[in-house]
């Protein structure tokens, strides 16, 4: 879980901010709190916090696991795992983060680069991912790419994009 303490505090202090009109990322930062903040399973996340693009290759990913759910259990050994889309994927640890820290923020027109520190304390890790977001009528989360090594993708759009065609040779 993330340090929701924390992000409520940075969600004041950056709102009181932007009251001020001194920091032209606030609605960026908001953004990556909202949805780091409020986030469940793949499946659980808030469609409207990501892209239209995003979000239709995570609903094609979502497909594609159910589909595969529905093959196995129409097949011969109903009892096998399906493929599943396992882990955290919004951030580069499978276990996820339950800490996050924005530290830089960068707005080129309709896209931003966020880079943001996550730590899982239950493991003591700590690493940092680059959130991209574009403004489709606010800030939404477009990619992730992963900045931990070991990452078995380079990012989010890599993951999904792998487990439809790995779903889709089955």
């Amino acid at each position: 879980m993330i340090d929701r303490r924390r992000c409520l505090f940075v969600l004041s202090a950056t709102g009181a901010l932007a009251a001020c009109g001194q920091r032209p990322s606030v609605a960026v930062e908001a953004a990556l709190e909202a949805f780091y903040t409020r986030r469940g399973t793949h499946r659980d996340v808030e469609q409207a916090r990501l892209s239209r693009a995003l979000a239709a290759l995570l609903a094609r990913a979502i497909a594609a696991e159910d589909a595969d759910r529905a093959r196995v259990k129409a097949s011969e050994f109903p009892d096998e795992k399906p493929m599943l889309i396992e882990g955290d994927i919004f951030t580069s640890l499978y276990e996820g983060a339950n800490r996050l820290d924005l530290r830089e923020v960068a707005i080129d027109g309709a896209r931003a680069r966020a880079t943001v520190a996550f730590e899982n304390t239950d493991y003591a890790i700590a690493w940092t991912d680059e959130v991209l977001l574009v403004d489709e009528d606010g800030w939404k989360i477009d990619e992730v790419v992963y900045g931990r090594e070991g990452a078995a993708q380079p990012g989010l759009r890599a993951t999904l994009t792998a487990f439809i065609a790995a779903a889709s040779a089955q």
